[in-house]
């Protein structure tokens, strides 16, 4: 029960990160001319990369990898592969 009740948790908080990230986009767009979108965006991004704290958790992470269901064409990177 405790497992799906973070799942849940993970699910919405994904989710409203997505639909913030699509609201301050389509902000950011209708604000800035069209020569400046692509500079507001990436600052834009680089301030919330750098104001975030991100955690990845190894151990799920390598889980995922061994999980058939994970492998390719869904690539899970772990912020040290550069391949796409």
């Amino acid at each position: 029960r405790r497992d799906f009740m973070k799942t849940i948790e993970r699910y919405w908080e994904q989710t409203l990160i997505r639909e913030l990230l699509k609201k301050q986009t389509r902000e950011i767009l209708k604000t800035v001319s069209e020569d400046k979108q692509d500079k507001a965006l990436a600052d834009w991004f680089e301030e919330l990369y750098e104001s975030s704290d991100i955690e990845i958790n190894k151990q799920v992470l390598n889980e995922l990898k061994m999980d058939s269901r994970w492998s390719s064409p869904h690539r899970i990177r772990d912020g040290n592969d550069t391949t796409e």
